[in-house]
């Protein structure tokens, strides 16, 4: 369990990699040359491989920390005098996981086909041209990728690029999986999480597939499993204020990189922290 006492002071972003060069380093630089500098760290993705195609953003197993950076014990001890933020990426996983690669062989003989979003579990009774139309995607083109799931032609949902393949959040296996990267943050004390790309995370036949009421009904219900297991909540918000101070209102936290600044859910419009 992490702890709900907040640390207001300066907070670090970096890569384990790039800065030390892993989890122990960092912790090594925050206690030595930068002690007092900093009351926490987000650690950018160190999961397993953090040199992935998305630099990270892209987790071959999420509840792992790459080895070449360190281990949960590493995290655990980092947490223990600094706030540790992670990245939850709850939208996808890369297309080398195990987990996909067993459904590529087997397909839906796999006991990990329901983690997975194919078009056909969006819309079971077929797709026009206006609903693909209206469908948000952050890249050029349409999210789906043809490949082949065992001895079948599918598309699946790769919002971001064909190497990043979308969970199936509704489902049950989809639902599992993320309580398990969040046991696996809390559990080495972890005690902000991120949630990345969670936009897009809810896919709803007949809407943008973006950051729609199903959507933000998944956050709550992120928001509460994460803060149940003791862990506060912060969603990066790139659009109109207005849409900040909603989403602040179901989070702990929300920010904008083009505006750097934090919101809390007591902040009203116009007000800045």
């Amino acid at each position: 369990m992490t702890s709900t006492t907040p640390r207001t002071g300066p907070q670090l972003i970096a890569y384990a990699d790039r800065l030390g060069g892993s989890v122990a380093q960092v912790a090594a630089l925050l206690r030595g040359p930068l002690a007092g500098a900093f009351d926490g760290v987000h650690l950018l993705p160190f999961f397993t491989p953090f040199d992935g195609a998305d630099a990270g953003f892209d987790p071959v197993d999420h509840t792992q920390v790459d080895p070449r950076l360190g281990t949960w014990t590493d995290v655990a001890d980092l947490a223990s005098d600094h706030a540790v933020m992670a990245d939850m990426i709850v939208n996808h996983v890369s297309a080398d996981s195990p987990l996909f690669r067993d459904v590529v062989a087997r397909g839906d003989a796999s006991e990990h086909a329901g983690l997975f979003l194919t078009l056909d579990r969006v819309f079971p009774d077929g797709v026009s041209e206006e609903d693909l139309c209206r469908i948000y995607r952050p890249r050029p083109g349409l999210p789906l990728t043809p490949m082949t799931l065992g001895d079948r032609k599918r598309l699946v949902w790769t919002t971001f690029t064909p190497q990043q393949i979308d969970i199936d959040v509704d489902s049950p296996a989809g639902q599992a999986y993320l309580d398990s990267v969040l046991d696996a943050l809390t559990g080495a004390g972890v005690s902000l999480i991120r949630l990345d790309a969670v936009g897009y995370g809810v896919k709803t036949a007949g809407t943008s597939c973006f950051m729609t009421p199903d959507t933000y009904a998944f956050i709550d219900a992120l928001t509460a499993a994460a803060q149940a297991r003791g862990a506060r909540v912060l969603v990066e918000i790139h659009s109109h204020f207005q849409r900040q101070i909603d989403i602040a209102s179901r989070v702990d936290m929300v920010y904008d990189l083009r505006c750097p600044r934090w919101c809390s859910t007591r902040c009203t419009p116009g007000t800045r922290r």
